[in-house]
């Protein structure tokens, strides 16, 4: 009986091997059918016309001049929509209700800042109405803070007659 229980073993060993072996062989048709398959694939995207390459690039490129149309525009539309203001009318807004300044060329509405202002309110009240451009450079020339809160101030230009 040991005989018969050996050979079933060695039979069923024979069997699994050569399942295995079979399995194997597919697997590796079917892998190299899958990179056959991406060749051709490759190939035929390879083949598409010149004219449809030079078609999308032209479509690119006047996609790009438009957007670039544009944001010359935008700078042109934002140059033009400044309201610029003469030294007689900032002069008017030198109070605590209502302060403009100029700094560097360009005018400030400060009203809401005075009460925000770290240094107090006098700092702010003492340039409304005129060019405060010395004293802001004085106290916080290249600093970023201080010249990223200005800006959200910014109401125009100043024009000198």
């Amino acid at each position: 009986m040991n005989k018969k229980l050996i050979i079933y073993l060695i039979l069923i060993v024979v069997l699994v091997v050569a399942a295995f072996l079979v399995f194997q062989k597919q697997l590796l048709t079917f892998k190299e059918n899958k990179v056959s398959f991406n060749n051709q694939s490759t190939i035929s995207q390879d083949q598409s016309s010149e004219s449809e390459k030079t078609e999308k690039r032209e479509e690119q490129n006047i996609k790009e001049q438009n957007i670039d149309t544009k944001k010359e525009e935008k700078v042109e539309e934002d140059i033009q929509e400044e309201e610029a203001f003469t030294m007689d009318e900032i002069a008017k807004h030198n109070s605590e209700e209502s302060c403009w300044t100029i700094i560097r060329g360009e005018v400030y509405d400060l009203t809401d800042w005075i009460s925000q202002h770290p240094g107090g309110p006098d700092k702010i009240l003492s340039i409304c109405g005129k060019d405060g451009t010395e004293a802001f450079i004085q106290k916080h020339g290249g600093k970023e803070k201080p010249e990223e809160t200005l800006k959200k101030f910014k109401i125009g230009i100043f024009e000198a007659q």
